[in-house]
Parts: C-alpha cells; sequence; structure tokens
C-alpha cells in the first residue's frame, strides 16, 4: 500500500462497510476519481484483503477495521484518520446488517429483540457516532460531503425487508435532513441514496435471493436489479464539486421501480 502520508492536499473518502457489495464498489469509484479511501469494516480478513487489491491497481487506502457502533471504536479510527492523512472531506454511511429468521423477515411477533437492537445499533446509531466524530474534521476546511445509503424499503412495502432494518433504514432519512439544515452553513452536504433491489453478497444470502432477482427485475421498468456501480456512480456525484447545490436530498436508484 502507499504511504498514506503523501496524500498532501488529496481529499480524503471514509466509506464504511467497504470491503465487499455496494460499499467495495463506492471505495473503489472514489479511488478512481482521485480519494484517498479509508475503508472500514467489521471483518479484518476481508477487509485487508479488499485494500491490498485496492492499493495493487494505484489507489491510496488504508484499511480500518472495527464495528462501528461502538463508539470508542468511531472514536479511535477517526483519530487515526487525521494521524495519517490529516484530513477528512467524505463520508459515505453504507455499513449495515440485515438479520434474519431461517433466512427470510420475521414478522411482528417472531421478531427477536436482540435483532432489534443489533440492526438499530449497526444502521442507525453507529452512522450518527461516524458522523459525529466525522464533522469537527470537515469543519476545518469548510468543506464535506456526507451520504448516507438507505433502503428502498423505506420507500415502499417489499415484502422482503424486515421491520428493524427498514425502522433503521427509514430513520437515515430523518438524521440526513436535520443534518442538512445543521451543516450547510458549514460548507458540508448531507444526502441519501435509496437503492433498489442491488445484486451483492447480503442479497444472495436470502434464501429465495434467485427468486426475487426474478420477480424486482419484472417489477423494475429498465428490465433488470441494480449493480453495485450503479449505486456508486450516484455517490461519485453528490460527493463531487458539481453536486454543492445538492443538500438534504433523497436520491431513489431503482431503475424505475418506486417513482414517488
Amino acid at each position: 500500500m502507499r504511504d498514506e502520508s503523501s496524500a498532501g492536499t488529496q481529499r480524503v473518502a471514509l466509506v464504511t462497510g467497504a470491503s465487499r457489495g455496494i460499499g467495495r464498489a463506492i471505495a473503489e469509484r472514489l479511488a478512481q476519481d482521485g480519494f484517498a479511501i479509508l475503508l472500514n469494516a467489521s471483518d479484518r480478513g476481508t477487509l485487508d484483503a479488499a485494500a491490498r487489491e485496492m492499493a495493487a491497481s494505484g489507489a491510496t487506502v488504508h484499511p480500518f477495521a472495527c464495528d462501528i457502533s461502538d463508539r470508542d471504536a468511531v472514536a479511535k479510527m477517526l483519530t487515526e484518520t487525521e494521524q495519517r492523512f490529516g484530513r477528512l472531506d467524505v463520508v459515505v454511511n453504507n455499513a449495515a446488517v440485515s438479520l434474519r429468521v431461517n433466512g427470510r423477515p420475521p414478522c411482528l411477533e417472531a421478531t427477536p429483540l436482540e435483532h432489534w437492537d443489533r440492526m438499530l445499533a449497526v444502521n442507525l446509531t453507529a452512522p450518527f457516532l461516524v458522523c459525529r466524530a466525522a464533522v469537527p474534521l470537515m469543519k476545518r476546511n469548510r468543506w464535506g460531503r456526507i451520504v448516507f445509503v438507505g433502503s428502498i424499503g423505506t420507500r415502499m412495502v417489499t415484502g422482503n425487508t424486515s421491520l428493524p432494518y427498514a425502522s433503521a433504514k427509514a430513520g437515515l432519512l430523518g438524521l440526513a435532513r436535520l443534518l442538512a439544515a445543521e451543516l450547510g452553513t458549514h460548507g458540508i452536504t448531507v444526502n441519501t441514496v435509496v437503492p433498489g433491489r442491488v445484486k451483492t453478497g447480503m442479497s444472495d444470502s436470502y434464501s429465495n435471493c434467485e427468486a426475487l432477482d426474478i420477480e424486482y427485475a419484472k417489477r423494475t421498468p429498465v428490465g433488470r436489479i441494480g449493480q453495485p456501480r450503479d449505486i456508486a456512480a450516484a455517490v461519485a456525484y453528490l460527493v463531487s464539486e458539481d453536486a454543492a447545490f445538492v443538500n438534504g436530498a433523497i436520491h431513489d436508484i431503482n431503475g424505475g421501480m418506486y417513482l414517488p
């Protein structure tokens, strides 16, 4: 991997849940666009492998494995970011967990309380913790971009999204709106991308994944489900200079399956 100290004035992006799927695609796209990347995921093995592969392609990248629902770990991660890069310009809150019972989302009565607690901790509280720790670094340069990755389950009832997952992701929409209003005067924009069905390792782990892929493709006007690169392209725009006047927006990236 490159020596991060050489990044200088290179802008730095933190991507959570970056070892695979949508997060990995976002990290790779931002690296291609010239950002130094702080990769975060909870599994050190897959994270280090992703970092090595990205570095081999010429990216300036540093992995930091931690559970971002742990506030002390988040604080340490942001301290290390400052020490290595001297700045932080972009945060993409992508990390998420979806817990199921027998491979399917359980009904209300069958939802374990520990599932509710864990999904709110990772999918809602963790992005709050990351933003709280990251914003002071952004304020120094009066420039920043925060992007949340939501879920189509907060925009329409799909029958495939669990209650705690959808509730946590819906909370992100409110968090993003309030942060957009609070941080805009500091040169920091806050937006949300809401993917539809996307082909990822998480989606493939569902018990009826192939049937769902076919069903969603039939219900989507463009005739296919999404790929991680589709979401990465939207995020790349939102963190660019071209999106300076985009703040507090919800971007539905679903091929037209949901049309508000």
